[in-house]
């Protein structure tokens, strides 16, 4: 006997691996072998390793019987995936195949195209392993299936499910087909086969039929019914089917899940059980089937959690917009309403924690989170709208932030001078870098053209009334009242006005208002009065006692003819003002009696300062006497001469009362 060679299989731990190993000739079974498959020139025996756990290996060969382990193909599979997400409670079942069977066709020929559709009906529960096929030569052979009937569906690939796709060499006679995927038909159902050479130059052997639908070969188990003939794939669009057809080979299936007896390694003995996978694991099962060995089969399950990652922490000011990416999967869902990858602008300031929930490429998942601090804006105010007055300075200063940005070249705080209606925008920023604007407009209003009027001549002491136009309101200096009668001081005096408008905005104007005073005196010798009056002037002299003019008497000379006071009035020609002198009394008694004691006060008008002297007696009493009749001054300097200072008094006309030799004179002064 000699060795050839050994197959060897995956590991299924670290101590040693399930293998086969094949002889030539013939050998005696012992009691070491669990399955024992015959090929045409060799048999080959598989071994258990020192952990008794049994892996399959899918021997393709052409099968003949050899005593009952020929038709004795048990085996038991962990059906489930061996990566799952840690976690997960997941079914594992124990897929058991009992003893295999075979039904043959037919191998009459006589009639060969690409493939076959044909139906096979379970009349118990079976899983279809392989077909035997009957090629013309080289080729890959394709099968397909579909739950139901293959009449009305053959034209289209929708609704068929590939089930194997493998290349084969044909020298002649059947060929085993295996499928990768098994197909199982409950009792009493109709599944459908395609079996074809997708080489459209290499067909398959097979009969010609009576009947489509009728039932060809059958057994305990299944009924193959003949079908039809056709081009590849799925009649190549012409629609056209050969039928009746019968195809040409051998069906092999197995009688799934025929335990007696079912042992997990976690003690369960339900063919199927539920494990909680927490990490790696490993499961093993122990089956035993009536005409079977005792079977084995151990899975490794390894677990995956993805190692998602949500990002950094972020900070940014409301209306930002930021970018959600998460990492350590292959998709990624996030909560909120974002979309991962795909910038957004949160709506909320504050502290918004953000759950990314990644999957997976198989659909495992793992969550993560990242906080995004979303800082308010700054609420910034740029101060309420201001009306300025062309040429007035202003200042703009921003409130609410920390630092302030003008446009327009404005400083913060800094005053200016606008030129015209204009908007201005400040953006200010805060301590965390959010900014936030604000507006507001300057208007500029023009100046108001205010005008005191022009400059004229007053006389004196006239009351005289000033007002300013061009503006809505108006202050004068002097003490003067806007329109108000006042009496005008002597000389030239510069009147100012200001003027404000109704946005505030004020002009100026000056007005000269000159009093020219016509110098009036009077003079008494004896009983005649006498007045160097300007020549230029008019003269009118006038009782003081019956308040009236005397009748013809314009010259400069006047002798009364009865005791009394008299005066004199100058008209000036040239500024139509009239002045009227002090009024003198004329005592004939007195004159008999003493001689007169003329007093003279200069200057007239005067600015404050007066002299007073006479020319014979002193002075003994001095009296000053205001418009309203009230003693403003009095003293008695008992000398000829001496000096009265009116610059304190208020108004500017005064009576001046001098007591001398038992005489009192009256003399009219005027201040300016």
């Amino acid at each position: 006997m000699t060795k050839i060679g050994a197959l060897v299989s995956k590991p299924i731990n670290s101590d040693g691996f399930d293998f086969y190993v094949c002889y030539k000739k013939t050998i005696s079974i012992t009691k070491q072998l669990v399955n024992v498959y015959l090929t045409n020139d060799y048999f080959c025996r598989l071994k258990i390793n020192s952990m008794n756990k049994i892996l399959l290996l899918l021997l393709m060969s052409t099968s003949v019987a050899l005593n009952s382990f020929v038709q004795a193909q048990c085996t038991v599979n962990i059906q489930g995936d061996t990566i799952v997400c840690e976690g997960d409670e997941p079914t594992y079942t124990a897929q058991i195949l009992g003893p295999s069977s075979t039904l043959n066709t037919t191998t009459a020929s006589g009639n060969n195209h690409r493939g076959n559709m044909f139906d096979i009906v379970a009349t118990n529960a079976v899983t279809i392993t392989s077909f035997d096929v009957s090629p013309m030569g080289n080729t890959t052979i394709e099968v397909y299936y579909r739950v139901g009937t293959w009449v009305g569906f053959s034209g289209s690939s929708a609704g068929w499910t590939l089930v194997t796709s493998v290349p084969i060499s044909a020298p002649g006679g059947l060929v085993n087909v295996p499928l990768a995927t098994t197909v199982d038909i409950p009792a009493g159902q109709t599944y459908s086969f395609y079996v074809t050479s997708s080489n459209t130059s290499v067909s398959l052997n097979y009969s010609n039929g009576t009947a489509v639908g009728s039932v060809f070969s059958s057994d305990a188990n299944i009924s193959f019914l003949q079908g039809g003939g056709m081009d590849y794939p799925f009649t190549a669009g012409t629609g056209a089917v050969y039928q009746p057809r019968v195809w040409n080979g051998a069906i092999h299936y197995s009688l799934p899940n025929m335990s007696s007896s079912v042992l997990w390694s976690t003690s369960e003995t339900t063919q199927s059980i539920f494990q909680t996978v927490n990490g790696p694991l490993s499961l093993a099962v122990e089956a035993t089937v009536s005409g079977c060995p005792t079977m084995y089969d151990t899975i490794n399950i390894s677990t995956s959690v993805p190692p998602v990652n949500a990002g950094s922490n972020q900070t940014i000011c409301l209306g930002d917009t930021i970018l959600l990416n998460g990492l350590g999967a292959v998709s990624y869902n996030w909560d909120n309403g974002v979309t991962d990858s795909v910038a957004f602008v949160p709506t909320i300031s504050g502290t918004t924690t953000y759950t990314v929930t990644g999957t997976d490429s198989i659909g495992c998942t793992n969550i993560a989170t990242v906080d995004v601090n979303v800082n308010a804006l700054p609420v910034v105010d740029a101060g309420n709208d201001i009306q300025a007055c062309d040429g007035e300075e202003i200042t703009l200063a921003g409130q609410g932030a920390d630092t302030y940005l003008w446009d327009n070249s404005i400083t913060d705080n800094v005053p200016f001078i606008p030129l015209v209606d204009q908007q201005f925008v400040v953006v200010g920023t805060d301590v965390n870098g959010c900014v936030g604007s604000d507006t507001v407009n300057v208007y500029v209003n023009a100046l108001p053209i205010v005008q005191a009027g022009s400059d004229f001549t007053a006389c004196t002491a006239e009351m005289i009334a000033l007002g300013g136009t061009g503006a809505d309101t108006y202050i004068w200096n002097n003490g003067i009242t806007n329109d108000i009668p006042f009496t005008a001081l002597a000389g030239t005096t510069t009147y100012v006005v200001t003027g404000t408008d109704v946005n505030g905005c004020t002009d100026t104007d000056t007005i000269d208002v000159t009093t020219t005073p016509i110098n009036a005196p009077i003079q008494i010798n004896g009983a005649v009065l006498s007045t160097p009056a300007n020549p230029l002037g008019t003269l009118q002299w006038y009782n003081c006692d019956l308040n009236q003019n005397i009748a013809g008497e314009n010259g400069t000379t006047y002798t009364p003819t009865t005791t009394g006071n008299y005066a004199v009035i100058v008209a000036d020609t040239n500024t139509g003002c009239s002045e009227m002198s002090d009024c003198m009394l004329v005592d004939f008694t007195a004159i008999a009696e003493a001689e007169m004691n003329l007093s003279v006060v200069s200057p007239n008008p005067t600015t404050g300062l007066l002299s007073i002297q006479t020319s014979q007696f002193a002075i003994e009493h001095i009296q000053v006497i205001d418009l309203l009749g009230k003693v403003v001054m009095e003293t008695s300097p008992q000398t000829l001469q001496t000096t009265l200072d009116l610059t304190a008094l208020e108004g500017t006309q005064f009576m001046i009362l001098v007591y001398s030799n038992q005489q009192v004179e009256t003399h009219k002064v005027v201040k300016y």
